[in-house]
């Protein structure tokens, strides 16, 4: 090692020592306990910085990390490049001073300014999602947005949150875990502060295994109306408390309700799956830059591109692999072919391209099916009427036909018109005038025409139907 490198690790090391001694962390409930590790400044607007006394030790200054390197020449620019990764699930961390390991930057990345009096990092949150990248659904959704404006109307647009590596938790509105939570089977604990998962609910071991991921939706840059979306696997969102704060390994959802008025923030529960760098010297902006992308999973080349960041540098560059590809293999994708479809839990499985059929489609199903029963009734009444009535039409000619070819119907042609259909003849069915035989006829003799004694000419047929009535 260098020795102007030993002089300043050794400076490094006093420092934090002496501050361990103070530092506390206190969780909700007010159990005091100290962090089992430090944390390591990467850089600062500021190459020399002032520490004030502690524990009788008096003021010194000194440089952190970037600057010093920057100072003494040995790094392009005082800068670095962050991806924090994950131990459990193999993801190697990666921290570059003067530059950043560009296999570690996928897809869009976002310029952002920085805070010049804190050095914090801030950036407009836009929405909180959950969706899944491959397969089936652990939930009954296949995407679901508004989760960070859900049950609070004060949020109108966006939230301004912080990046910071230094503290573990995404530190959210309450009505915004609350919303996140509502989706997971997990339940808060207000001694911690967090969200327990229930492990006992079949839920949990499908999402924290499968492909869903809880997505963050930033503005892209000042002055742009476009987004950047951040995907954080639940593989990254299943973490285990431990000694001193729980008895035994607990696994904990990391959303922190903020009740103190403090900033929002999302920690390195969220810099697991980001890649987080500052140009300190850029001058670009008013203040300096920083840069925020997505990262990949446990799949990525164990060979770093190390690339530097110039003094003027505004943007970064980025790596081609896909971040769906640095997942293969880790996560479990549900078969959407053979997945059980969602009962009444809110948190049940479904396919990922669904096949429920819309609440409209079931309604145009529905009137269909009413419109073809009246269409098939009203055909069927009038092939009905159609029938009766040429069966009404048949006998009438019939009986005429018949009537018509025994001009004197007696005793005998009852059974004869009973077997045609008629139980009764109808006069208004028989022409009651029936001219005579050629020879019946006969003239009148010289005399003028007049009408007969008797009974009239017309007369009704009696009930037995013997006599038929004749014009002479």
């Amino acid at each position: 090692m260098h020795t102007n490198y030993k002089g300043y690790i050794n400076k490094l090391a006093h420092a934090l020592q002496v501050g361990a001694e103070v530092i506390y962390y206190t969780l909700p409930n007010g159990t005091a306990y100290m962090p089992e590790v430090g944390t390591l400044a990467l850089g600062g607007e500021n190459i020399n910085q002032s520490y004030p006394q502690v524990n009788g030790v008096n003021n010194f200054n000194s440089s952190l990390l970037s600057g010093y390197l920057y100072a003494a020449g040995q790094i392009s620019s005082n800068s670095y490049g962050l991806h924090i990764g994950s131990a459990s699930l193999g993801i190697p961390g990666s921290a570059f001073v003067g530059g950043y390991d560009q296999s570690r930057v996928l897809g869009v990345v976002t310029t952002q300014s920085t805070f010049s009096a804190s050095s914090a990092l801030p950036i407009d949150l836009l929405d909180i999602g959950i969706g899944v990248a491959e397969g089936g659904s652990p939930f009954n959704f296949t995407s679901k947005s508004g989760l960070l404006m859900q049950g609070n109307s004060s949020i109108s647009v966006s939230l301004q949150v912080l990046i910071e590596a230094t503290i573990p938790y995404l530190y959210l509105p309450s009505s915004t875990c609350d919303a996140i939570a509502s989706q997971l089977p997990v339940t808060y604990q207000s001694d911690y502060g967090l969200y327990f998962w229930d492990t006992a609910d079949p839920q949990y071991a499908l999402i924290v295994s499968s492909p869903s991921y809880l997505s963050f939706t930033f503005r892209l840059d000042q002055g742009n109306s476009d987004n950047i979306t951040i995907n954080v696997p639940f593989k990254l969102l299943n973490l285990t408390l431990d000694a001193p704060l729980v008895a035994t390994p607990t696994p904990y959802f990391p959303c922190r309700p903020l009740t103190d008025g403090g900033s929002f923030t999302l920690g390195r529960a969220f810099l697991q799956a980001a890649f987080v760098g500052v140009n300190w010297m850029s001058g670009a902006f008013t203040n300096d830059v920083w840069f925020l992308a997505q990262a990949p999973g446990p799949n990525t080349a164990s060979t770093a591109v190390a690339t530097p960041i110039e003094v003027s540098d505004t943007t970064i560059g980025n790596s081609t692999n896909r971040w769906i590809d640095s997942w293969k293999g880790v996560w479990t994708v549900i078969n959407s072919a053979n997945q059980t479809a969602p009962t009444n839990s809110t948190n049940q499985p479904i396919h990922a391209s669904s096949t429920h059929i819309s609440d409209g489609a079931i309604a145009g199903i529905v009137v269909g099916a009413i419109l073809l029963v009246v269409v098939l009734a009203l055909v069927i009444i009038f092939c009905v009427r159609q029938r009766r009535r040429r069966t009404a039409s048949v006998r009438s000619r019939q009986e005429y036909d018949l009537l018509n070819r025994n001009p004197g119907i007696g005793q005998k042609d009852e059974s004869r018109l009973t077997e045609a259909g008629m139980s009764e003849l109808e006069t208004s069915e028989i022409d009651p005038y029936v001219e005579l035989e050629n020879s019946q006829r006969a003239e009148l003799d010289g005399h003028w025409a007049r009408e007969l004694e008797g009974p009239p000419a017309r007369v009704e047929l009696e009930e037995t139907r013997s006599q038929r009535p004749a014009l002479l």
